[in-house]
């Protein structure tokens, strides 16, 4: 997870997020990703999926509901 949200360099090899090359544009990686941890939510009296509709929409991307479905 380091190596893909650009927080660490591969030691070897190639790594892509999203088409994007994680070690020649990692901002642009940072930027189409969220990470979360496991345990922690934004709210705690929201469903798992109503905590991705709620970070979805905080991003203002397109169909928050869509994007939450594709993540469960």
């Amino acid at each position: 997870m380091k190596i893909l949200s650009t927080l660490l360099r591969a030691d070897a090899g190639a790594v892509s997020v999203n088409g994007l090359d994680a070690a020649t544009q990692a901002a642009d990686v940072r930027e189409s990703i969220s990470l979360t941890g496991q345990f922690t939510t934004v709210d705690g009296i929201l469903t798992g999926r109503e905590n991705l509709v709620l970070v979805a929409k905080l991003r203002h991307l397109k169909d928050p509901g869509r994007i939450a479905d594709d993540m469960l």
